[in-house]
């Protein structure tokens, strides 16, 4: 969801950043789920993507990167080992104040909440790239 909201508040405010959504916890590609195809849906967002794992190729590639926890800060420090501080992204939480929890299998309600914490969260953030 992050990916797709994140992506169409770039096209519209046709800003020049790209965004990719890996998980920590991914082992294959999936398709989105249909709670989050709904939610998006119900948005105007019109979203048929697949889940794709972090790798440390993928990182090499990223200048920021925004995990939901700690425990995704440190799958993230665990894949950069060996790698440079130089050459290494920024890491942070995507809310700095407090960890996000996946939804996943928690039900329609906590992908509507994630989403409504997204759209809080994503237009100030991605603001802030711009910025800097």
């Amino acid at each position: 969801m992050a990916e797709a909201l994140a992506g169409n508040l770039i096209k519209q405010a046709r800003w020049p950043l790209k965004v990719i959504s890996a998980g920590t916890s991914a082992n294959k590609v999936r398709e989105t789920t249909p709670e989050a195809v709904t939610v998006l849906s119900r948005a105007g967002i019109h979203w048929q993507g697949r889940s794709q794992p972090l790798t440390k190729q993928l990182l090499s590639q990223t200048d920021v990167v925004w995990a939901m926890t700690q425990t995704h800060i440190q799958r993230i420090d665990d894949l950069l080992i060996g790698v440079s501080e130089s050459r290494r992204p920024h890491i942070s939480l995507l809310a700095p104040e407090q960890e996000l929890a996946d939804p996943l299998g928690c039900g329609m309600a906590a992908y509507e909440a994630l989403y409504d914490t997204l759209c809080q969260l994503l237009p100030l953030r991605l603001q802030t790239l711009l910025d800097a």
